[in-house]
């Protein structure tokens, strides 16, 4: 309070939002001692959403007055109703051509099944949403800058029901072979089954004949209104067609299906009974002396074109005749001693029990007795194109010939040998050896080799960083394809969590990796978050994930390490945090199945004697895990998901807001002082 009048005052807005404020005057007439004046800042209309603040200042540049004070006000997101006069339009049977109509082409939609988590944007302007299946969705007007998304409409779009349909599921076929004329009976039946599709009624057929294989010309037949025709009696000889339409009784709007063209030939009446033919009428075969001929069935070699049942026999010879079942099978022939080197005649008969027998007259050339012949020994007569080996190679027979030789003093070149060693050849390997077993005798022979010492590869494994820094740049692979030791990269803002064979995918790669060509690695980084403030567990999006499996106790000193599992999406994974310290992944792995969080043996027995809670973080939520660490086993570990009895569970955050009010009183200046 002063006690002097203030002389004419000045009052302004400053700051970024300053734009978004009215103020009710600008300039504050001069204040008498014991006086006071007072001005409004009000809010602009028409402002985006949002949070607006400006300084306000009321001053006097002549005599040294200023005071200032802050004015804010947020303008917070409008809602949405839900769409309305949204009609459906059915998706036909088993396909994805629904709609739903009656869009405002003035705003923004989107759309999803009810059971769907996300929503889809439809086109701007669009007037309704197409390519929909069968099923029960949900629609909102679109949320933007200033609005929220709408409230959902329930949209439910149908299915049409499937149009009924005709199938053959058995074609008509006739197995009677040849028919003779005159001879056709209430037997001889073609038989067609179909099937009425989505829906009930009953099948009609008809059945067709025609003298040509199409069905443009044919006959409907009179009797043949059934599944099974029974064959016109009155065929005469020659090849008939038939089929059948199926249709639905009394229902037009069905398409009639039409089976298969079966052909049925009809010979013409016999008068007289035929002789049977033979094709040729002399056969020639082979024999050996101390093997066996078999003649296979004896169908082929006679024809009786009346049909009759043929009755076979074999006669000549002077070694074994088999002919027990001659009629299905044939015959067998097994040459005497006398005829080895010989040829033998045997006459073949055939006869339909009406008429002289049919003859085919067989010759068999019988070979002459082979004199004993065994193998008696092999040997390399070319050498393998390669006889230089280094340690660890595997013998090459290409280019060799190996050569056997048998007691009638023959030789051939053979396959089907073996080499021994068959694996790896070693220093001491100046020599294979060859077997090869014939008739039960074996014998062998040996080709000499060059062995040289094996030369180690070592390869070049080259470090990216990904991103980071890393030195060495490479290193070379041992004696064994392995890196003796592996760098570890840095990289700002990021955890690394290995080196893999593929920036993304591929499998991690250890010291105990076997390197078979050189190659380059990649470094895998975790990011590490920022403290960001608006990250808020109270936040009603933030999900607490329940945890499966609790760490439980850990015995300070122990080996080993210590697991908890969360039911969350591995995916999602951010970071784990003790005390609000967030904890170098050196010190843990993460691995899928939902997430488990594996706590390293060197970590664990840095932590004090204590229950610690471990808070782990994901995109969208956290979890929190206990873990007591104790001189030896305790009994009492909450179970998973149990809260109770942990301390400092739940934390409240209590957060309020008050309004900004201002008055502004001057008082007179000091007469003497003049000091505010």
């Amino acid at each position: 309070m002063g006690n002097q009048f203030t002389s004419a005052l000045t009052v302004a807005l400053t700051g970024a939002g300053m734009g978004s404020f009215t103020l009710s005057t600008t300039t504050i007439d001069s204040i008498a001692v014991s006086g006071n004046d007072s001005f409004t800042v009000t809010p602009n209309t028409g402002l985006d959403a949002g949070t607006y603040t400006a300084t306000v200042t009321v001053s006097n540049s002549g005599n040294g007055i200023s005071e200032s004070f802050n004015v804010s006000f947020t303008v917070t997101k409008a809602d949405q109703a839900a769409p309305v006069d949204l009609v459906a339009v059915n998706a036909g049977n088993g396909q994805s051509n629904g709609k739903i109509t009656g869009l405002n082409a003035s705003k923004s939609y989107e759309y999803k099944l009810t059971s769907a988590s996300d929503y889809t944007i439809v086109s701007a302007s669009a007037t309704e949403i197409i390519g929909l299946a069968a099923g029960n969705y949900h629609v909102r007007i679109a949320g933007d800058d200033n609005h929220n998304p709408g409230a959902n409409a329930n949209i439910t779009v149908g299915e049409n029901a499937a149009p009924q349909s005709i199938s053959i599921t058995a074609q008509p076929a006739w197995s009677g072979g040849n028919l003779t004329e005159g001879e056709i009976d209430s037997g001889d039946t073609l038989t067609v089954t179909a099937q009425l599709h989505n829906g009930t009624g009953t099948l009609a057929y008809q059945w067709y004949q025609n003298d040509t294989n199409n069905t443009d010309t044919s006959t409907p037949i009179s009797s043949g209104t059934g599944a099974t025709l029974e064959l016109p009696t009155g065929l005469s000889a020659g090849t008939h067609y038939f089929y059948a339409v199926v249709s639905k009784q009394g229902d037009a709007g069905v398409t009639p299906v039409t089976s298969n063209i079966v052909a049925i030939t009809v010979a013409a009446a016999q008068s007289e009974n035929r002789v049977p033919t033979a094709t040729p009428t002399t056969r020639t075969g082979n024999v050996p002396a101390d093997g066996t001929y078999n003649s296979g069935s004896l169908i082929s070699w006679f024809n009786d074109e009346d049909g009759d049942t043929l009755t076979y026999d074999v006669t000549g010879g002077s070694g074994t005749l088999t002919k027990t079942d001659i009629a299905s099978t044939g015959f067998t022939y097994a040459p005497s001693e006398s005829e080895a080197g010989s040829t033998v005649t045997l006459t073949v008969t055939a006869t339909d029990g009406k008429s002289t027998p049919t003859s085919v007259t067989l010759t068999l050339t019988v070979s002459a007795v082979q004199p004993e012949k065994n193998l008696t020994a092999i040997a390399v007569t070319n050498p393998p194109s390669k006889i230089v080996y280094t340690v660890g190679e595997n013998f090459s027979s290409a280019g060799m010939v190996v050569t056997a030789y048998y007691s009638d003093n023959t030789s051939a070149a053979i396959t089907g040998y073996t080499v021994s060693p068959s694996g790896a050849l070693a220093t001491s390997d100046t020599s294979v050896t060859i077997s090869y077993t014939e008739d039960g005798v074996t014998k062998t022979t040996t080709q000499d080799i060059t062995m040289n010492a094996a030369v180690v590869p070592t390869y070049t494994i080259t470090f990216n960083p990904n991103g980071g820094m890393v030195s060495p740049a490479s290193m070379q692979t041992g004696a064994d394809g392995k890196l003796v030791s592996l760098p570890t990269p840095t990289r700002s803002g990021h955890n690394f969590s290995g080196w893999f064979t593929a920036i993304t995918g591929g499998t991690q790669v250890t010291t105990d990796t076997v390197f078979l060509a050189s190659a380059t690695v990649y470094a895998r980084w975790i990011s590490v978050p920022t403290d960001d403030p608006t990250y808020n567990p109270t936040d009603p999006s933030h999900i607490k994930y329940p945890v499966i499996t609790h760490p439980g106790t850990w015995i300070w000193g122990g080996k080993g390490n210590a697991s908890g599992k969360i039911d969350a999406p591995f995916s999602k994974f951010v970071r784990v945090l003790k005390d609000g310290i967030v904890v170098d992944p050196i010190h843990y792995t993460v691995t899928e199945g939902s997430t488990i969080i594996t706590f390293k043996e060197s970590y664990l027995n840095t932590l004090a004697l204590s229950a610690h809670t471990l808070r782990v973080e994901f995109t969208d939520g956290h979890a929190d895990l206990t873990l007591f660490v104790n001189l030896e086993n305790v009994t009492d570990v909450p179970k998973t998901g149990d809260s109770n009895n942990m301390t400092g569970w739940l934390i409240t955050l209590i957060l309020s807001t008050a309004g900004v009010a201002f008055v502004l009183a001057w008082r007179r200046w000091r007469k003497m002082k003049g000091k505010w």
